[in-house]
């Protein structure tokens, strides 16, 4: 009678892992579905014709700001980001272009790449299905670097909660330096600091 009670049991555990699977999976699916209904093409769209991702409020003033892109395309990001999608990696080069003209540069940029072995994803929060990315992006025809920081979930802002700060690129530090040149340089945050 004991075993057949445990093996019950058994099996009922089992089904309850597979009913919160196939459940994470449909809410996945959903917010994939509800994204991919916005989805821009990305064979034809710039980086400030893009829009804005819905958790980002501060899109609109850095897609302003940087209304004259430098960068549609940010090199081997693509290839590296498996759980965001084209408006979130679009939110992203707008964030740079912000941060571009901000430091004055106003020329076109082609060679903005992903620097080698900085590339880091991870599930921050899988209650809330937060995706924490961070990277370094190297301008070498500028000799310039930035760091990225990103949080993305596929659900919705109620839902998630995120709003604010969710795309930031940011000046490197001094660790993060691998150009002189880059000494001298002013990101969203540091705006904010100084206008306080």
């Amino acid at each position: 009678m004991r075993k057949l009670n445990n093996k019950i049991i058994t099996v009922l555990v089992g089904i309850c892992l597979a009913v919160v699977v196939i459940a994470s999976i449909l809410v996945q699916s959903a917010g994939q579905r509800q994204k991919s209904d916005i989805k821009p093409n990305r064979s034809n769209v710039t980086s400030s014709e893009s829009g804005q991702s819905n958790n980002n409020s501060s899109s609109t003033t850095s897609a302003e700001a940087a209304k004259d892109s430098q960068t549609s395309s940010i090199g081997g990001l693509n290839s590296q980001t498996a759980n965001l999608p084209d408006e979130e990696i679009d939110a992203i080069v707008q964030q740079l272009n912000y941060t571009l003209t901000n430091n004055g540069i106003t020329t076109s940029v082609k060679d903005a790449k992903v620097r080698d072995g900085t590339f880091n994803q991870t599930l921050a929060d899988s209650n809330r299905m937060i995706y924490h990315t961070t990277f370094m992006v190297d301008i070498p025809s500028l000799k310039r670097s930035f760091y990225v920081e990103d949080d993305y979930s596929p659900l919705p802002v109620e839902k998630s909660g995120l709003t604010d700060y969710t795309h930031l690129v940011l000046c490197p530090t001094a660790e993060q330096r691998i150009y002189d040149s880059n000494t001298s340089c002013s990101d969203r945050i540091t705006n904010e600091r100084t206008e306080q």
